[in-house]
């Protein structure tokens, strides 16, 4: 629930049941190939933003992925932020990141968002990675405490 699109679904007169949370809106054309969609989009944007070095295995990138993300968002960026164990109020932040950020008016159905959304997308997306990993390593920390 720590992204956006998973606790969301824009609702717009071309999809009044909702956008599935991004996996009806696409960002390559409707002819291709090969159509992507924003869901796809944020979920894989931690791996285009922070890539793999020389194919390595799973263990060595997330161990690399998580480094790199507790460097750059260290845990006291978070200390008032935690929330512990109100899911409700983590969810609610995904919508809100969700309806302020992801669908801005420069994004564009049926075109890669541009550099400057990329960039926004991204530091998003490892804050909000970020923040989830304290979060359950807080969660885990009490329920093994006792």
């Amino acid at each position: 629930i720590h992204q956006p699109l998973h606790c969301s679904g824009r609702v717009t007169t071309l999809e009044p049941a909702g956008d599935q949370g991004g996996n009806l809106f696409l960002i390559t054309p409707a002819d291709a190939p090969k159509t992507d969609n924003l869901h796809w989009y944020w979920d894989s944007i931690l791996t285009r933003s922070i890539p793999r070095v020389n194919d390595e295995p799973d263990s060595i990138y997330i161990a690399n992925l998580a480094s790199t993300l507790t460097k750059k968002h260290p845990a006291k960026e978070f200390a008032d932020k935690l929330k512990a164990g109100k899911f409700d109020q983590w969810q609610q932040e995904g919508f809100e990141i969700a309806t302020t950020e992801v669908y801005p008016a420069s994004l564009k159905r049926n075109q890669m968002p541009s550099e400057n959304y990329r960039k926004r997308a991204a530091a998003i997306a490892e804050q909000r990675l970020a923040l989830a990993g304290y979060r359950m390593a807080n969660l885990l920390n009490q329920i093994f405490a006792s």
